[in-house]
């Protein structure tokens, strides 16, 4: 049903797919979050964020969703929640930016890249790091 053979993938229409309603609000000191509330789930976005910046958090809230206990706010500092922050950030890059679309494109500069899959550049940089590692690239 979420299958794409071209870019970008659209996380807001995913979450949506599953539910999930999106809410838009000024936040401070955080990009958004995940909330479950008389069984009903919502992604809570900064308004004040950039739309690149609105569609990683999706996807990063996303990888919570899946991931993680959905009743849970991440925003302590303690490690098992930086975890679980790296793992949803992880997610996010490898949801906004899949190998099987990626790598038709990887001849292309890396500014071509974020404008095609509508990611940041630290976005689109760590994914390829993680796919340098993982010795797809």
């Amino acid at each position: 049903i979420f299958a794409t053979n071209k870019p970008p993938v659209k996380p807001d229409v995913i979450a949506c797919a599953l539910g999930l309603k999106i809410v838009f609000s000024p936040l401070i000191n955080v990009s958004g979050f995940i909330h479950s509330e008389k069984g009903s789930h919502y992604i809570v976005l900064n308004s004040n964020d950039s739309f690149v910046r609105q569609r990683f958090t999706i996807a990063h809230e996303l990888g919570h969703f899946f991931l993680h206990d959905k009743s849970t706010f991440y925003l302590s500092i303690e490690e098992e929640d930086k975890n679980k922050e790296r793992e949803a950030n992880k997610f996010a890059g490898t949801l906004l930016l899949p190998y099987m679309l990626l790598k038709n494109y990887l001849h292309l500069s890396n500014q071509k890249l974020c404008q095609i899959f509508m990611v940041s550049q630290k976005t689109l940089e760590i994914r390829l790091e993680d796919l340098r590692k993982e010795r797809k690239i």
